[in-house]
């Protein structure tokens, strides 16, 4: 099994060497990184672009340009058409994007006549992330779903876009000043199937909700428990960590904690855990006869051992301490199939799940991704005030549980 990203390159080459060209490859990126192939061996390649730019980008890089086979278009549009065409004639076994808008790239990839999408395919986006703390290569589809609407008013848009650097024009805009319509139009447009992801924006979070849980053309099936689940990457922790509820249910009872389960066992599989192990938290791991939670984390864990909630491990109730610390196992010398190893987290209410989410995240250093579980489609629900690295995960996040 591939764990390392350089581990791809030597897999590839051992494959034999690849024909890829380049639409309107003239930039320095494009030019350093189609160096690295060539030299690696992965890649003859064909750049499609203007010469005297093309002679700028490997001049900085140091780069020797008599490497590449170049074909001469100094218009953006016309230089996607020659890469596509000439990767859908089979002369090329690769295409690459260079330097031209993404919008523009996928028109021509799109393109009824000599595009690349074959009649009844989808199209996604696959990245391969290699993190740090993170055990294997994590195969995320769609980081990057195409094409990407955005609801809103088309001036503030282009505000934000200014002040990141980012180019509007990958971007179809539907201008909707109003947030409380902006809401509607977005989850209209997931619930008739022209969508896979919604995201929630600057909007505050319970006009949100209200769209999707509108009876007439929210996302929110008859029966279906609607809940909240989060991924943390703790610092001090081995592994990520699922947890639920941390924002949706104020106090979920027995039936819905059944459902919220299956949620984290799903996420939990999307990232790549076959047999996730649960526990069920409660003040105590001492059964308190008392403590609602106590008494419900019992039966769950009962429900989970007999296979009533799916595939994994399941254990209840667990103090804190002792589903994610095997120090704290030891000392009480406790014992079960979760115990200090936790994959998923299952609070007995938001209280208890919001705490420890905010404090995870703020004493101690976790970067999150969190999303809507329960709906028709995934909606990715974040703070306002989350940064713009807690949105990429939340969307990667919604984009691997999509159908």
């Amino acid at each position: 099994m591939i764990k390392h990203l350089d581990e791809i390159v030597a897999a590839a080459v051992a494959r034999g060497k690849k024909k890829m060209i380049v639409a309107y490859g003239q930039d320095t990126h494009s030019i350093g990184a189609t160096d690295m192939a060539i030299k690696a061996g992965l890649a003859e390649v064909t750049l499609v672009g203007d010469p005297e730019e093309i002679k700028k980008s490997c001049e900085a890089e140091g780069v020797d340009m008599s490497q590449y086979h170049i074909i001469e278009e100094k218009e953006d549009v016309k230089a996607v058409e020659i890469a596509v065409k000439a990767v859908h004639n089979g002369e090329y076994d690769v295409l690459m994007k260079g330097v031209v808008p993404t919008d523009k790239y996928m028109r021509g990839i799109l393109n009824k006549e000599w595009g690349l999408l074959p009649a009844g395919t989808t199209l996604s986006h696959v990245t391969v992330l290699e993190i740090p703390k993170y055990h294997k290569l994590l195969v995320v589809s769609d980081v990057a779903v195409l094409p990407c609407t955005l609801v809103g008013d088309p001036e503030e848009i282009k505000k934000s876009c200014e002040a990141e650097g980012v180019d509007m024009s990958q971007y179809h805009i539907i201008e909707e000043k109003e947030d409380v319509k902006a809401v509607e139009i977005a989850v209209k447009a997931v619930h008739n199937g022209e969508y896979d992801v919604l995201m929630k924006g600057v909007v505050p979070t319970d006009k949100y909700m209200r769209g999707i849980l509108n009876k007439e053309w929210g996302l929110l099936p008859a029966g279906t428990t609607l809940s909240h689940v989060t991924v943390l990457e703790i610092p001090k922790y081995h592994k990520l960590l699922v947890v639920s509820d941390v924002a949706v249910l104020p106090c979920p009872t027995l039936d819905q904690k059944k459902q919220i389960a299956k949620y984290l066992l799903e996420i939990a599989n999307n990232l790549g855990v076959e047999c996730p192990k649960m526990a069920f938290i409660a003040p105590s791991e001492q059964l308190l006869p008392k403590v609602v939670s106590s008494v419900e984390a019992k039966e769950l864990g009962e429900l989970g051992a007999a296979g009533e909630l799916g595939k994994g491990l399941f254990q209840g109730p667990l103090a804190l301490d002792v589903a994610i610390d095997e120090e704290s196992v030891k000392i009480k010398k406790l014992q079960g199939p979760v115990a200090g190893d936790a994959d998923c987290l299952l609070f007995p209410n938001l209280e208890s799940g919001n705490v420890f989410f905010k404090a995870c995240s703020k004493f101690g250093g976790a970067e999150l991704a969190a999303m809507v579980a329960g709906p028709m489609a995934p909606c990715v629900l974040t703070s306002r005030g989350d940064t713009t690295k807690t949105k990429l995960y939340s969307i990667a996040l919604a984009c691997l549980s999509a159908k």
